[in-house]
């Protein structure tokens, strides 16, 4: 009840962001339903068949017209994290046995501020769906390891309940590939709190580690370096996990200024000397919690369940929104269970009063935060000035700013934000593309031509680019530089408008 009263309001948002131009409206195979392709194939980096049928199904509720109508699509998110919350207020009631306590640790994960993004932005229904699963896979296995000790993995791969929990684990990979640490953060757990059955499960998981392997190798391989413009060194990626694994820290204990993108590039993070200095930290904190995990377990569990579930987006290996930004709100999502542990067991000390009343005071705060952070992710205008006022050095938002203003045909403002992005980064394609686009609309064909010009440089095989200069050339009325680019977009591959041809070749004969 509590999920729907801070993020009910989020059911009436539209669409933002990728939303449309990429995961619904965009993505061809599902507006058309076709079931063969979204399970056959990876779509934008990642292979998520089931996060894609489900929306599938969520299609038929939300058509308008020819449109989509996002409330189905918010409502699946606000629902699924509601369920989250609920079971993992069960799995922590199971495993401290104190429900207050985990109603505590239940009310962090729901409700800090960090969780918004997720709850709020349709397109990580991918993370919370598999949250979800992987949830429900816990609940499974520990529920039973609960009844009985297993003392071979023999005994245990021949339960039910293991394979039940196996196929719930699949479905959490095949909703988002972060769950790819989710056999280790169980086996962290059992070590925690199930040690009579850690050997059995520590063998039984292997079976859920040849899963991992081709999931975890078809992601890398779709989301490869080619696509990245900047690579972080092998020995300088340590410095960006250790900095991303803090950022988020202290976006946890201190949640201000959060923002749908940071703009905190490995490029940019790699200049300051904070930086090394939160990666000792962390990594200090690391040695000496793993170094006195005996005596303070339950801490350490969190901790590293935190630093587990974070590491495939951290910079130890490269991903796709690094590119943007090496950190994002929507990364911890899963991770605030790891603080949620360490709550609940804060909250069966002996002190019990003085910490009641700290993380009492810390949820009022956290809720407050949340309710104020809930309306940026209300339209596109809203999230991207938020980012441009909190972050305004920044390629992403600035972007996203501009294509906001080109949709609502304000050339002149959307060419301040493209100038924006394209001034922390000079190779975008898109960023140039879009000004260029933007500067023909004024009438400053002058202007556009050199973007078009910058736009080819970086990507000369792409049609798309020589037929809009050929088309601004023709509103220029510079007729005779239309053919060749013509010619040479339809050498690409890209469709050419015969009609259009044809009124060039009219205007060139005139």
């Amino acid at each position: 009840m509590i999920t729907f009263l801070v993020y009910g309001r989020t059911i009436s948002y539209g669409f933002v962001w990728d939303d449309e131009r990429s995961h619904l409206t965009a993505h061809k195979d599902l507006m058309e339903g076709n079931i063969g392709k979204l399970i056959s194939k990876p779509y934008d980096g990642m292979y998520i068949p089931v996060t894609y049928l489900t929306w599938n199904a969520a299609k038929s509720f939300a058509k308008d017209g020819d449109k989509l109508n996002p409330k189905p699509f918010h409502s699946l998110n606000v629902l699924f994290h509601a369920a989250n919350v609920v079971l993992l207020f069960l799995i922590l009631n199971l495993l401290f046995g104190n429900s207050i306590a985990a109603f505590v640790g239940a009310a962090l994960f729901g409700f800090h501020p960090l969780q918004v993004e997720s709850v709020a932005w349709i397109s990580e229904f991918r993370g919370v769906y598999s949250c979800f699963f992987s949830l429900t896979a816990m609940w499974v296995l520990f529920s039973n390891l609960k009844k009985q000790a297993f003392k071979s993995a023999k005994e245990l791969v021949s339960q039910k309940f293991f394979w039940g929990a196996t196929v719930l684990f699949l479905c959490a990979l095949l909703s988002k590939p972060g769950a790819v640490m989710l056999p280790f953060i169980t086996l962290l757990l059992v070590w925690c709190f199930f040690r009579d059955s850690f050997g059995a499960v520590r063998a039984a998981v292997m079976i859920w580690l040849c899963v991992v392997v081709p999931v975890a190798l078809s992601t890398a391989a779709s989301q490869s370096n080619a696509a990245m413009t900047y690579v972080t060194p092998l020995l300088l990626r340590g410095p960006v996990a250790g900095y991303s694994v803090g950022f988020y820290l202290m976006k946890i204990f201190l949640p201000l200024n959060l923002a749908p993108s940071y703009g905190f590039t490995p490029q940019e993070i790699l200049q300051h000397t904070v930086t090394y200095v939160l990666a000792a930290v962390v990594m200090g904190c690391g040695v000496y919690l793993f170094l006195k995990r005996e005596k303070f377990k339950f801490i350490f569990t969190g901790y590293f369940l935190f630093v587990l579930s974070l590491l495939p987006v951290t910079g130890i290996v490269t991903f796709y929104f690094q590119r943007y930004s090496n950190v994002a709100d929507r990364y911890v999502y899963f991770g605030m269970i790891g603080m949620a542990i360490i709550a609940t067991y804060l909250c069966t000390l002996p002190q019990k009063k003085i910490v009641f009343g700290v993380l009492g005071t810390f949820l009022a705060v956290c809720i407050f935060l949340t309710v104020r952070q809930v309306p940026v992710w209300k339209n596109e205008f809203s999230i991207w000035n938020d980012s441009m006022e909190k972050y305004p050095h920044q390629y992403m938002a600035a972007y996203n700013m501009g294509v906001y203003y080109s949709k609502n045909n304000q050339p002149e403002l959307a060419i301040n934000d493209y100038t924006v992005a394209i001034e922390y980064n000079g190779k975008s394609k898109d960023a140039f593309v879009n000004r260029a686009n933007e500067f023909a609309k004024v009438n400053r064909f002058s202007e556009a031509l050199k973007d078009y010009d910058a736009a080819i440089a970086l990507a000369p095989d792409d049609g798309s680019i020589y037929y809009n200069r050929a088309l601004m050339n023709y509103n220029a009325g510079n007729f005779d530089s239309c053919p060749p680019d013509i010619l040479k977009a339809q050498e690409l591959g890209f469709p050419i408008d015969m009609a259009f041809a044809t009124a060039v070749r009219d205007a060139m004969h005139r």
